[in-house]
């Protein structure tokens, strides 16, 4: 940012910008660690809750101008983060409820074989939970790109492009593990 030095008023925008990062930067550096704390405790991983607990900053940081003015901005930011948390669990929960249903056989999409099984599995394994989601989703619970945005609480556009590159990871992942025989 760039400000007329020469003018009042730009060095009294400058200082009161200065205030606010120091404000918040303050207010970080007290509730951070107590915040992880309190959140790996509820989700039992500390590596996660370091991932939560800054997300909901960010959360607070866009919100600074209201947050800063609470009577306690802790709560709030506390609130994000235990949001965050159930709707990471939701996920999760979704997830580990439908992967059993994916890699069970089926009449109707025999693997050939065992390895073939094998493979599908470890490749799926491969795939971040997000994108094993939304494969899941659609071809297990045979959901439309709508209900999976709701489901998961994300935009159908995420959906789709999750989805795209879910098939074109789990392509590449099969092909490499079976020298080629998912392009066959």
């Amino acid at each position: 940012m760039f400000y007329d030095m020469t003018s009042s008023t730009g060095r009294a925008a400058e200082h009161v910008e200065d205030t606010q990062c120091a404000r918040f930067i303050a207010f970080y550096e007290h509730t951070c660690a107590r915040l992880i704390g309190q959140v790996a405790t509820m989700i039992g991983s500390r590596t996660d809750a370091e991932d939560i607990v800054q997300d909901a900053f960010v959360r607070c940081l866009s919100n600074w101008s209201k947050v800063r003015d609470y009577d306690n901005p802790e709560a709030w930011v506390r609130t994000v983060a235990f949001r965050l948390c159930t709707s990471r669990y939701r996920r999760t929960i979704v997830a580990a409820r439908a992967l059993p249903r994916l890699l069970a056989p089926t009449d109707t999409y025999p693997a050939e074989s065992v390895e073939d099984r094998l493979d599908i599995e470890a490749a799926l394994a491969k795939l971040d939970i997000f994108r094993r989601a939304v494969l899941i989703l659609y071809y297990t619970e045979d959901l439309s790109i709508e209900e999976i945005a709701r489901t998961l609480n994300i935009r159908p556009g995420t959906v789709k492009s999750r989805l795209a590159r879910a098939r074109s990871q789990l392509q590449t992942l099969l092909s490499d593990d079976t020298g080629g025989k998912a392009n066959e």
